[in-house]
């Protein structure tokens, strides 16, 4: 609770983890994708900051990155802030989430 407020509390921050998970440095999008994650797992109110943030087409369109391990943060990613809240749920079921998802499991 102590990091959520230290580091989401600040606006750059935020923006800094926005703008390296929207950067084409991979090494970057994916570090950007694991502190999403950390900060998010189960913290209702930073899954809900991570969606703002983030956005959801940027997230579906992470899930499309060639590099596995870009694409497989993104989906636990989406699975983090999704699976508490089901504002998240409608959002990204709205953003086409759910074929992108079976198209990736080859379902």
């Amino acid at each position: 609770e102590k990091a959520t407020k230290a580091f989401l509390g600040d606006n750059r921050v935020v923006g800094l983890l926005r703008t390296c998970a929207c950067t084409s440095n991979e090494a970057l999008q994916y570090a950007a994708l694991r502190a999403w994650g950390h900060f998010c797992f189960r913290h209702e109110a930073n899954q809900a900051l991570a969606v703002r943030s983030l956005g959801i087409m940027p997230l579906l369109c992470l899930m499309d990155n060639p590099n596995p391990h870009i694409s497989v943060s993104a989906v636990a990613l989406i699975w983090t802030v999704t699976h508490t809240s089901a504002a998240n749920r409608a959002a990204l079921r709205g953003g086409s989430v759910v074929p992108k998802l079976a198209s990736m499991l080859d379902l």
